[in-house]
């Protein structure tokens, strides 16, 4: 069966990614559609090799300047995006395969709204792999630590929608949250079981230090969106940060 073909903007965000941004970036270069995806790349001033890496490869579209942080970065790229789709693919993330972006247009059939599927998280030395299991999205779940939303580097949005919505650049580590939760009042939402991206571990909302930052954006947003969630899981996602901090300082 014939199935339209649909744009794609990958974008990606670095900061001194020199170890990790070409294997990014032939992930992308190598997809068995590459013609119909374009791959956009925010920089924020980075001082080692990052640029000369970036450079060597003619067909990206990127920008290098001072910035906020990766939603200061993420907006920019959004507002340069000339295509139908939009994926956030981290610096040390990649694609599964060459055939990811020709099997989930394969999916897609309407433009209003967000498709998702899976990640395969790994370490940054390649030695461990942990595959997902495919999320079943419910907006009524909730659990420590409070919000849990499909994961952004295996999540497809409208470009129209998230052009129009954008992200809050004072969150430092939830913004991607907030605007799932924003994204859902424009859009309607559907999973694929199919493997996305391998994700590296070790970012900064995964890192044991930030852990009260994260509870502290999350239950902002939980006001924000006057989600109700039982006092009791508030309770203890607060106290798991709380020793997750400490367990990061000794």
């Amino acid at each position: 069966m014939y199935c339209l073909m649909k744009r794609f903007s990958i974008i990606t965000s670095t900061l001194n990614s020199e170890s990790c941004i070409e294997e990014c970036i032939e992930s992308v270069l190598n997809q068995s559609i590459s013609n119909i995806c374009e791959h956009i790349v925010i920089d924020g001033q980075s001082t080692d090799k990052t640029l000369e890496i970036l450079n060597s490869f003619k067909h990206l579209k990127y920008i290098s300047e001072r910035d906020k942080g990766i939603y200061s970065a993420w907006n920019k790229g959004i507002k340069i995006a000339n295509s139908d789709f939009v994926l956030f693919l981290g610096s040390d993330d990649i694609l599964f395969n060459k055939f990811t972006l020709e099997k989930v247009n394969n999916y897609i059939d309407d433009l209003n709204t967000i498709y998702y599927g899976k990640v395969t998280k790994r370490s940054k030395d390649n030695t461990e792999f942990i595959k997902s299991t495919l999320y079943k999205f419910d907006e009524r779940r909730y659990d420590p630590p409070i919000l849990y939303y499909p994961p952004h580097p295996a999540s497809f949005f409208p470009t129209a929608v998230i052009q129009e919505i954008g992200f809050d650049e004072r969150f430092k580590i939830c913004g991607d949250t907030d605007n799932y939760i924003k994204m859902l009042d424009k859009c309607s939402i559907k999973s694929f079981n199919l493997d996305v991206t391998y994700f590296s571990l070790g970012g900064i909302s995964n890192s044991r230090k930030n852990a009260f930052l994260k509870w502290k954006e999350k239950n902002m947003i939980r006001k924000r969106h006057n989600l109700k969630i039982p006092i009791r899981y508030i309770f203890i996602s607060f106290i798991k940060s709380i020793i997750s901090n400490l367990i990061s300082i000794f």
